[in-house]
C-alpha cells in the first residue's frame, strides 16, 4: 500500500537527521530529555517529581524554541524518539512552545 507523507520536506529531514548523534550541545539536551522521559514513565502523574521533570522538559522546549525555534525542538524530539524509542513527554509538555501542538 502506497501512502502520501504530509509532513513537510524540513520535518523528513529532521526525522533522518535525529536517527544519528546530533552536535554535542543538541545530544547533551536530547539525551537530558531522554532521561527525563525515562523517569516520568515510572513516577506517579500525582507526584511531585513528576511535576517538577515535566516542569524541566517545558523549560527544555522553551529554551530550544528561543535558540532555534520549533525546527530545533523538532529535531531534538526525533532524537529523543531514536534514543528511547518515545517522545511523549516532551510532545505533550511542548505544547504551546513555538506553535508546537500535541
Amino acid at each position: 500500500m502506497k501512502y502520501v507523507d504530509l509532513r513537510s520536506e524540513e520535518n523528513q529531514r529532521n526525522e533522518d537527521r535525529a536517527k544519528y548523534p546530533l552536535d554535542n550541545n543538541d545530544e547533551k539536551i536530547a539525551a537530558e530529555l531522554a532521561k527525563l522521559s525515562l523517569k516520568l514513565q515510572e513516577l506517579n502523574d500525582n507526584s511531585s517529581s513528576y511535576r517538577k521533570a515535566c516542569k524541566r522538559i517545558r523549560k527544555i522546549g522553551e529554551s530550544l524554541c528561543s535558540n532555534g525555534g520549533s525546527n530545533r525542538m523538532d529535531l531534538i524530539c526525533y532524537r529523543v524518539y531514536f534514543l528511547i524509542g518515545t517522545s511523549h513527554y516532551c510532545r505533550i509538555n511542548w505544547d504551546g512552545i513555538c506553535g508546537w501542538y500535541y
